[in-house]
């Protein structure tokens, strides 16, 4: 509302220095403007100020910002245009001053990027997103918590050593894209096939997130407050809002070192769903529930239930969607600064991501499927009852995807940007990231409001493309690099790395070609 009341009162008084300004900045100038009689016509001078510590910039006359508004009158589509462009423009200033700093930097020698704590943090986020709340289904779907442990493991220990393979082949060849690893290896011709499978993931999964989002903040927001003027909006207002306000801004920035703050306030949340759960299966642990079949939490955990076999396939899906970050793996290694990026150092925060990520994912696990058994629902916070800690949870999810949501879409922007490229030529230059940055998140906030459900194109999504990128494209860059390399010490630890390298292409083409027969068979 800020934005548009801003627009809506047109140019300030004497001439308006168009220049940037913080994003906050531009919401409180637009609160302000307002907040005031429409007669006083506000100068904005918060907006001199934040200009005054950035150097000016000629914004073009002619701007697709006022384009629309021009059939309101020159003096109503001049000034909203203006003022639309200046906070739009914001949006972009603190990834120009990073800009700047990384100049000056390279003029120095120096690097800018991410200290491996930063790395923890976003690589953690992108492991611990919304699919917490799938795993204690993906129990359901196993013979058991034995088998679910059993699958979790050993998906957990290929993914482990998949992200290693990638480090290794990285430092080989000093390249910090999965595109361009696969380029260095391949060639740039065949590059466009990595592109097209990471885009296509990552956009699937964030319209996943924006469906999920819509529905736990609708569930969240007309539980605690309802009645109220935000709980009768309808819910694809809602969406669009926590789009416009904090998703986009958020996906704007230029690499993932910037998105620590919003990594930990999602670290946070989880954390707080997560000691949630399991508070509430420590009171119910020993009282014998009808919704579990009259047993204790201990008994349903120890229990083996014979299931379908295709039903242990579909939690093995589940599974190995917990860990899919494997295509951020050599961008976060490569934002590393020079002096601290070594194997060993971002061998230990891989580890550690994977260790806080596990503990996250067993306590959703064990403590969801504990407390309600095999009556759980598919998304676990949908077997609570309706009550205000239940609904702060749902808030919390919503908050913890809206804060993943930037970490995957930064991979389907880059990806989609190398196939511009790719397909243009060389000669031709890149798009316009924030008019390309706003349609891909429209169109994902699109997808996910117009789709009742996306469990079958998720599926598909695991079977083909994470399949590939986490385990097939590892193996396959490993063992082309290495069987090429002269340099390469022959010995047992060389063919450990190579076998494990073959181990991996097999167990994507296998597990990509299972998942899509009982995808077919369903």
């Amino acid at each position: 509302m800020a934005v548009f009341g801003a627009a809506a009162l047109g140019p300030p008084r004497g001439r308006w220095r168009r220049r940037r300004c913080p994003l906050a900045v531009g919401f409180i100038a637009g609160l302000t403007a307002v907040a005031r009689p429409l007669g006083e016509r506000p100068r904005l001078r918060s907006l001199d100020l934040a200009a005054a510590i950035t150097p000016p910039r000629k914004v073009p006359q002619a701007s697709f910002a006022a384009a629309p508004l021009r059939l309101l009158g020159p003096r109503c589509a001049g000034g909203c245009g203006r003022n639309l462009r200046g906070i739009l423009s914001a949006c972009r200033l603190a990834e120009d001053k990073r800009g700047l700093r990384r100049a000056a930097a390279n003029k120095k020698g120096e690097k800018i990027g991410s200290a491996l704590p930063t790395s923890f943090l976003n690589l953690t986020k992108n492991i611990v997103g919304s699919n917490v709340l799938f795993l204690p289904d993906a129990v359901r779907l196993s013979h058991g918590l034995p088998a679910a442990l059993v699958l979790l493991g050993a998906i957990g220990v290929v993914s482990f050593g998949a992200m290693l393979v990638i480090l290794r082949c990285c430092e080989q060849v000093q390249v910090f894209s999965y595109r361009d690893l696969w380029a260095k290896v391949f060639g740039n011709q065949s590059a466009w096939i990595v592109d097209f499978c990471i885009a296509l993931n990552a956009l699937i999964a964030c319209a996943s997130y924006c469906l999920l989002i819509e529905r736990f903040l609708g569930i969240a927001v007309s539980g605690l407050f309802p009645g109220s003027f935000v709980a009768l909006l309808p819910s694809e207002v809602k969406l669009a809002a926590v789009v416009l306000f904090f998703i986009f801004p958020l996906c704007l920035k230029r690499d993932l070192s910037s998105l620590r703050d919003s990594s930990l306030v999602g670290l946070v949340v989880t954390v707080l769903v997560a000691a949630y759960v399991a508070q509430d299966f420590s009171v119910h642990a020993m009282e014998p529930l009808p919704e579990r079949g009259g047993l204790t939490s201990m008994e349903v955990l120890s229990s083996w239930d014979q299931q379908p076999g295709t039903y242990l396939l579909q939690a093995t899906a589940l599974f190995t969607n917990a860990f899919s970050v494997h295509y951020n793996v050599p961008k976060l290694y490569g934002e590393v600064p020079t002096g601290e990026r070594s194997i060993d150092s971002f061998r230990v925060v891989v580890m550690c991501a994977f260790a806080f990520a596990l503990l996250t994912e067993l306590t959703f696990m064990i403590c969801g499927y504990g407390r309600f058994g095999p009556s759980v629902e598919s998304t676990l916070l949908s077997s609570y009852a309706v009550e205000p800690s239940s609904l702060a949870c749902w808030l919390c999810m919503a908050a913890n995807i809206a804060c993943t949501y930037p970490i995957v879409f930064q991979a389907a922007r880059s990806s989609i940007v190398s196939i511009w490229a790719q397909a243009a030529g060389p000669g031709a230059g890149e798009p316009n990231r924030v008019v390309l940055t706003a349609a891909l998140v429209g169109l994902t906030a699109v997808l996910g409001h117009s789709l009742d459900g996306l469990s079958f194109i998720n599926a598909i999504k695991g079977a083909l493309f994470l399949s590939a990128i986490a385990f097939v494209f590892p193996g396959l860059i490993h063992l082309r690099l290495f069987s090429s390399q002269n340099s390469e010490k022959s010995g047992e630890e060389a063919w450990r790395w190579q076998a494990f390298s073959k181990f991996l292409i097999l167990w994507g083409a296998g597990s990509a070609t299972i998942g899509l027969g009982v995808l077919a068979f369903r």
